[in-house]
C-alpha cells in the first residue's frame, strides 16, 4: 500500500463473488500506530460532514482494544475492536474536512501497543443528510 507505514500483508481475494465484498480487501498493522494517507475529495470536504467507516478485527489475540483514528490531527473518539469483524461508523465535522486540504494521514492508534489488526476498510463518506441537501438545492 502506497503512502503508508505500520501496514503489510495487504491480501486481495476473488473479486468474482459480488456477494461477500466484505473483507475482501484486507491489510494488517505491524506497527503500534499505523498510518496511511487518504483522498479527501472536495464533494466529501464540502458536504458539511462526513462518516468515517471503519471495519476491522484483532488479529494477535482474542481480547478487545480501543483504536484511536485520528484523522487531519483530529483524534477520534475510540472504537472498540475484537477478534470478530465489525463495522464501525463515527461522524465527522465540517472543520476536521477543511484541514484535511484534499488527502490526509489516517493513524491507527490501539490503546495496547502490541495489538495488531486486520483492516478491511477505512472510508470518508459525505453524510446522507448534506448529500440529501445537496441534491434537493437549486
Amino acid at each position: 500500500m502506497q503512502d503508508s507505514t505500520g501496514i503489510a500483508r495487504c491480501a486481495a481475494f476473488s473479486p468474482n463473488h459480488d456477494w461477500d465484498y466484505l473483507n475482501r480487501t484486507t491489510c494488517e498493522t505491524t506497527a503500534p500506530v499505523a498510518s496511511v494517507r487518504i483522498a479527501v475529495p472536495a464533494a466529501v470536504r464540502g458536504a458539511g460532514g462526513a462518516v468515517l467507516v471503519f471495519s476491522a478485527r484483532r488479529i494477535d489475540r482474542q481480547a478487545p482494544v480501543d483504536v484511536v483514528v485520528t484523522i487531519g490531527g483530529v483524534a477520534l473518539p475510540a472504537m472498540h475492536v475484537d477478534a470478530q469483524w465489525s463495522e464501525q461508523r463515527i461522524v465527522l465535522d465540517a472543520a476536521t474536512l477543511a484541514r484535511t486540504h484534499g488527502a490526509t494521514n489516517a493513524e491507527l492508534r490501539p490503546a495496547d501497543a502490541a495489538a495488531r489488526l486486520s483492516v478491511d476498510h477505512l472510508l470518508l463518506v459525505p453524510r446522507p443528510t448534506t448529500v440529501a441537501a445537496a441534491l434537493v438545492s437549486p
